[in-house]
C-alpha cells in the first residue's frame, strides 16, 4: 500500500504540464488562451520573456493584472483560460499558466498585422509570401504550408500537393518558384467564400513574409466594369449621332 501511494505522489509531483494548440490573433482583436485543468489555489498567469512578465494572478478570489496587461485581462468563469482583449504586437510568446507556483498549462500565442489585400469575385489573385530559401535544395525536400483562417488550404510535401477539406483543387504553389524564395499562393476565379486571413509556413514551420495577408473579395469592380462599357458605348452612340447629322 505505501509502495502504491508514493507511486502515486511521484506521477502527480513530474506530471507534464498541459500544452496546448497554438492560437493566432491579429492585432487589436481578443483572444482566449485555453487551460482546461483545474486549480484550488492561486493561479497565475506569466509571459515567458526573460525576465518573465505578470500577466494577471488571482489569490483567494482577487485578481491583480501586470503591468502592460491593465484592464485586459479575464480569467473565464469556472476555468483557469485566459481572455485577453485588443491584443498588442507585443504579446506574442509563450503563455504559461501556474497553480500554486506548479505549471499545468502552457500555450504558445501568435500576433500577426495581416496586409490587406482586396480582389473582385471572379478575379485571379496571387496572394504573396517570400521567404530567404535555399536555391539548391531538392525538389523533394520543398515544404510550403498555406492556411486561411488557421485551417489548410494547400501543402506542397515530397513534391505532392494536397489540399484541406473544401479547398480540393482550389489554389496551387510551385516548387520551382520555392527556390526564388517565392512561396506565393495563385487562387484562380475567387469567391466571396475565399475572403480571411492567409498565413503561410516552410520548412519547420517558418514564417514568410508578410507574415499574414487578409484577403477581401468584393463585387464593386463588376459594377465599375459594367458602368465604363456602358459610358463607352453612349459615347459611341454620341459620335455616330453626329456623324450621321453632319452628313445630313
Amino acid at each position: 500500500m505505501c509502495n502504491l501511494l508514493g507511486t502515486f505522489i511521484f506521477i502527480m509531483m513530474f506530471y507534464p504540464a498541459s500544452q496546448l494548440p497554438n492560437p493566432v490573433v491579429n492585432v487589436n482583436e481578443p483572444v482566449l488562451i485555453t487551460c482546461n485543468r483545474t486549480c484550488s489555489g492561486d493561479v497565475k498567469w506569466m509571459l515567458a520573456k526573460r525576465p518573465e512578465i505578470l500577466v494577471s494572478e488571482c489569490k483567494r478570489g482577487a485578481c491583480v493584472e501586470g503591468h502592460g496587461f491593465e484592464n485586459r485581462t479575464r480569467l473565464v468563469q469556472g476555468k483557469l483560460s485566459l481572455h485577453l482583449n485588443a491584443v498588442m504586437y507585443n504579446d506574442k510568446g509563450w503563455y504559461i499558466c501556474y497553480c500554486d507556483n506548479s505549471e499545468i498549462c502552457k500555450s504558445h500565442l501568435e500576433v500577426v498585422f495581416p496586409y490587406p489585400k482586396n480582389v473582385c469575385v471572379g478575379a485571379n489573385v496571387t496572394i504573396p509570401c517570400y521567404a530567404n530559401t535555399d536555391k539548391r535544395i531538392p525538389d523533394d525536400d520543398i515544404y510550403i504550408r498555406w492556411e486561411k483562417d488557421g485551417k489548410l488550404v494547400v501543402k506542397l510535401e515530397k513534391e505532392k500537393m494536397s489540399y484541406g477539406p473544401g479547398f480540393e483543387g482550389h489554389g496551387f504553389i510551385t516548387a520551382s518558384q520555392y527556390k526564388n524564395g517565392d512561396m506565393s499562393l495563385t487562387i484562380p476565379k475567387v469567391q466571396q467564400s475565399d475572403g480571411g486571413v492567409y498565413r503561410c509556413t516552410h520548412r519547420h514551420e517558418e514564417e514568410g513574409q508578410p507574415e499574414a495577408v487578409n484577403l477581401s473579395i468584393s463585387g464593386e469592380c463588376f459594377i465599375h466594369q459594367n458602368a465604363t462599357a456602358q459610358c463607352s458605348h453612349f459615347h459611341k452612340d454620341l459620335h455616330r449621332a453626329a456623324e450621321h447629322t453632319t452628313l445630313h
